[in-house]
């Protein structure tokens, strides 16, 4: 069992031990690739420093073994930063009130520092601009009308502005395309803090699913927007903040914190017509989620029940659907705490002792009904008006007709909101502090 360490202050030519550490991703991703890194190992990045690009984990661990292969942190101070963000340096003028940057690879330390895209590019999923998201993404450069509106192609990058951006801004950022981290068997990753990605923050990749995996301490936000391939000629866009895909089993996501991204904070998905697949014995607790276009999501596509021995307890699920997500995308009705999607037969799976806080749209979003799906002692509390199940007439006020109506909420508690109020960091502890009081 060998560590290895991680500092901003570090040497890619150093051996990787405490006393001379690493200093990159790409350095780290690497010795992934080569197969140096091996299960029993850790890999710890020190604390208070921040590392651009992303984690692409091994994919050779052997999940029947037991062990681990744990990325984590050492040291003191705030937890270590996996950042994706670009950070612009320099603008060129496209026309009148349009400024272009190159972002490519070739164009690093010259039109922009950060993120280097040694672990991959594509297109711009959003901007941050003096640490507040921008996420219009336009499909075409016509489309643009509006200050900080985007449209990136062949790795060029166009806003709309009626200055030079760095003169209207102290700081543009931008998120490609591309996950944080992948999530493969046999690792825990745990205590590190994901963001500016413009795909998803933390995903467990489809060929056989992920076995035997843990994600547990980590803060994953400002995360998605890019489009996904395949789609609506660019007009889909993605962006979970952790994401289980079929196939995928014992898995533990515990005591994260998810917000801000462009899709679901948590979302358990996969599945194809015709064929029996599973997501099976995973655990997702005492998480909290705000400002996602949904808090929760189990979409399963496939034949069978699609999700066996599934628990979710125990976590704070809040202002799903207030964020830049929610805002921008074209879907407004499903800007909800519990997004369910597609279906087999009757799943096993069991939401047991969540508290669900203020949701935009509705409580629930459900294309089909979610057999099998049981909610055990939740707290749902939302703000008058505002439905239980999109599909339905029932208010948070008419919630006990609902519930009987729906079959699928047991000895839940609800609790309608006041009109107003907000949803800012500040609002976010208030939720809890409330939820708290009515025993979550």
């Amino acid at each position: 069992m060998v560590d290895y360490y991680l500092s901003a202050a570090g040497a890619d030519g150093n051996p990787g031990s405490s006393a001379a550490p690493w200093r990159s991703l790409t350095r780290l991703n690497a010795a992934f690739a080569s197969g140096a890194i091996k299960l029993g190992d850790r890999v710890l990045l020190r604390r208070g420093d921040v590392f651009p690009g992303r984690l692409r984990q091994p994919d050779m661990l052997d999940p029947t073994r037991t062990g681990w292969l744990r990325i984590s942190a050492y040291g003191d101070g705030a937890a270590p930063v996996i950042d994706g963000y670009k950070y612009i340096v320099s603008w060129t003028q496209h026309s009148a009130d349009v400024w272009k940057v190159h972002y490519k690879a070739s164009s690093a330390g010259v039109s922009y520092q950060g993120y280097d895209s040694a672990q991959g590019e594509g297109d711009v999923g959003h901007l941050l601009v003096d640490g507040a998201v921008r996420g219009v993404r336009r499909t075409a450069l016509s489309g643009m009308t509006t200050q900080w509106d985007f449209y990136s192609g062949g790795g060029v990058l166009y806003v709309k502005s009626s200055r030079n951006p760095s003169v209207l801004a102290g700081q543009v950022a931008v998120a490609v395309d591309g996950d944080g981290s992948n999530q493969r068997s046999g690792v825990w990753l745990s205590d590190v803090v994901l963001r500016g990605h413009g795909g998803h923050g933390v995903a467990a990749p489809g060929s056989g699913g992920t076995r035997r995996s843990n994600i547990t301490g980590c803060e994953i936000y400002n995360c998605g927007g890019a489009a996904l391939d395949g789609y609506g000629n660019g007009s889909v866009r993605y962006g979970n903040g952790i994401q289980a895909w079929v196939d995928s089993r014992d898995m533990l996501i515990e005591n994260n914190r998810v917000h801000d991204c462009y899709d679901v904070a948590i979302t358990l998905q996969g599945g194809e017509a015709g064929r029996t697949q599973v997501l099976s014995d995973i655990v997702i607790r005492l998480n909290t989620t705000y400002r996602c276009s949904q808090g929760l999501e189990f979409w399963y596509g496939g034949e069978g029940p699609g999700f066996v021995r599934c628990l979710v307890e125990r976590n704070y699920v809040l202002f799903s659907g207030y964020g830049w997500g929610g805002t921008v995308r074209p879907e407004q009705e499903s800007r909800v705490h519990l997004l369910t999607f597609g279906w087999g037969t009757t799943a096993d799976l069991q939401l047991r002792q969540n508290g669900f806080y203020d949701a935009y749209t509705a409580y629930r979003f459900s294309s089909e009904k979610p057999s099998g799906l049981a909610g055990v002692s939740n707290v749902i509390a939302m703000k008058a008006g505002v439905r239980m199940s999109y599909q339905r007439s029932e208010t948070i006020g008419q919630a006990t007709a609902w519930a009987k109506a729906d079959g699928h909420e047991k000895t839940m508690k609800t609790l309608v909101l006041p009109t107003g109020g907000g949803y800012a960091d500040s609002h976010v502890t208030a939720a809890i502090a409330h939820l708290k009081q009515l025993g979550i």
